[in-house]
């Protein structure tokens, strides 16, 4: 009889791989609707199991597996495979991409076995078996009850090759998944579903960061298993002028890989670390605000390397050796992404579009940040990442005022990241003459409510007594 589990779903957080997407879907966003809902789910439970549950130990990982029953593992070198491909995804997401530990639950859920040694645990079971897995699945991560939400287990589907629970990817023995060898679709499911544990090491997955979850584990498959390709399949769920921040479904989440490559190539391997450490202080905040503060603390404008983006995106497929924007080797098989008529309605955050030029008309540009009209094409490229409300953080580690240029009427006081050791600022006019002199209590913030607002130019302000000119550009 199936294990049920109690209608309080213990911060339980699934992530299902959405690998080998024809057919094959994440059943995240699935679940956290139906654990809002406090509904049960019935999920295998090996504890039912009379047979033997065996382990190979690797470090830092465990694997659980047995040989009996529906959960048989059908052969040594399937656990040598899954062995592999967890040593090499584990290389892969903590030293190249700089990923900070994953952390291990302390017990796993379905074979009931107690880790020991910090080690981080893989159950290999028939997921299809459960409501929880279906078919739909070939792997998922979550954390057991009685762990931190932040330590989990993976669970990864004992046969690739041949499952009589799920007839939609049901083949002969030994035949391909889905168009690939049963080895390719366990590497690429792998290294999947560990990115996702390393990524809740930072923090639980909640509706919020699910978006850029599936995003970024999908465009690591690409980085990890180039030879696979199975991304592309996802980019066609991405629909230009919709907003990012506002999808229909969490199959729309795995297309913004292509977004994923972008930024790998423009800011380095190690940037999505620094979003999962912002994800990790600011939990509530959109994947948007994040990447907004990264980009502003490498001195990109956000929405210019956003709009990048849009622009350099629209070069693929059929069109991919029309410009030296053809930046990632694949570029040729990706969509041919859709020209929209002429747009008359605000873009969205959290948006890119292309809509066709007609004659001298302009696409409406309220709420649009940046506006491009292409000279291969007659196509005007739009992209907007933020709110109009959005303040960018100070510079990190120099003395600034910011937001800069400053915009005095929407927001009235200008904010200064100071030197531990100053405590007073000047702020001049362009001709030298001077405007206030503000100083801040010691361990205090300065902030400048100026007396009289001042009119658009450009204003200079220091630090007293010998600190250089600093140019404040005043925009409204």
């Amino acid at each position: 009889m199936p294990f049920k589990l109690p209608k309080l779903l213990f911060f339980l957080i699934v992530l299902f791989s959405h690998s080998f997407s024809a057919g094959i879907r994440c059943g995240t966003a699935h679940f956290l609707e139906h654990s809002q809902k406090k509904l049960a789910k019935e999920i295998y439970n090996a504890a039912a199991f009379s047979g033997t549950v065996l382990s190979r130990e690797s470090p830092p990982f465990i694997i659980y597996y047995t040989t009996e029953k529906p959960h048989a593992v059908k052969s040594e070198s399937y656990l040598d495979s899954l062995e592999k491909y967890l040593h090499q995804a584990y290389d892969l997401h903590q030293n190249s991409l700089g990923m900070k530990s994953i952390r291990g639950a302390q017990s796993t859920y379905f074979y009931r076995q107690r880790v020991q040694g910090g080690l981080y645990p893989v159950e290999v079971i028939d997921i299809g078996a459960g409501d929880m897995g279906d078919c739909g699945t070939l792997g998922l991560v979550f954390s057991p009850p009685g762990n931190s939400a932040t330590a989990t287990q993976i669970s990864i589907e004992n046969n690739f090759e041949f499952d009589t629970n799920c007839p939609e990817y049901n083949a002969k023995p030994g035949d391909q998944m889905l168009g690939y060898p049963w080895y390719a679709a366990l590497k690429v499911t792998t290294i999947h579903e560990l990115y996702h544990s390393f990524q809740t090491a930072y923090t639980p997955i909640t509706n919020n960061t699910l978006f850029w979850a599936e995003a970024s584990a999908t465009g690591v498959e690409e980085i990890g298993a180039p030879e696979v390709n199975d991304y592309i399949s996802t980019l066609y769920n991405v629909k230009p002028g919709i907003s990012m921040d506002n999808l229909p479904n969490n199959q729309s989440y795995y297309g913004y890989a292509s977004l994923y490559l972008f930024l790998y190539s423009k800011l380095g391997a190690k940037f999505d670390s620094a979003i999962w450490s912002y994800f990790s202080k600011n939990s509530k905040d959109k994947f948007s605000r994040h990447l907004a503060v990264l980009a502003d603390s490498l001195e990109y404008d956000p929405e210019e390397l956003f709009h990048e983006y849009a622009r350099q995106v629209f070069y693929s497929g059929s069109r991919a050796d029309s410009s030296l924007s053809y930046w990632w080797p694949d570029m040729l098989e990706w969509p041919t992404w859709n020209i929209n008529p002429i747009r008359t309605n605000p873009l969205p955050a959290g948006t890119f579009d292309f809509v066709r030029k007609t004659s001298d008309r302009i696409p409406s540009i309220d709420s649009v940040a940046k506006i491009t009209l292409l000279e291969e094409y007659p196509v005007w490229v739009l992209s907007r990442l933020l709110e109009k409300e959005f303040v960018p953080p100070p510079p990190v580690g120099k003395f600034a005022a910011y937001p800069n240029p400053w915009n005095p009427k929407k927001y009235p006081e200008l904010h200064f990241k100071m030197p531990e050791k100053e405590n007073e600022v000047e702020i001049r006019a362009s001709n030298g003459a001077l405007i206030e002199r503000i100083k801040r209590e010691p361990g205090e913030a300065l902030d400048w409510r100026p007396k009289k607002v001042p009119a658009p130019g450009i204003l200079y302000y220091r630090t007293l007594p010998y600190g250089k000119n600093n140019v404040l550009i005043v925009s409204y």
